[in-house]
């Protein structure tokens, strides 16, 4: 005879999509916000290389990420003299 254990679920909790509830829970908060903060954590110039190898793009998006990059190159260089 079966014992009732291995068969009995009714209050069993039974979720079949736990680790894609999972991944995507920490995917979305890893999530950029915006371009940047796409700039400041670095992310971004993977991405827009293949946008701009697949045409979509501007020499525009990647002035305007240069431009900010170059920015905190600049502070970051400044507190690296202040603090020497």
């Amino acid at each position: 005879m079966t014992r009732i254990a291995l068969w009995n679920v009714y209050k069993a909790d039974i979720r079949t999509n736990n680790l894609l509830e999972d991944w995507h829970n920490r995917s979305t908060k890893k999530r950029v916000k915006g371009m940047s903060d796409c700039i400041r954590t670095g992310w971004c110039y993977g991405h827009l290389i293949q946008q701009v190898i697949s045409g979509m793009a501007t020499v525009s998006d990647l002035t305007r990420v240069y431009s900010v990059y170059a920015e905190k190159q600049k502070r970051d260089y400044a507190t690296l003299i202040r603090m020497t």
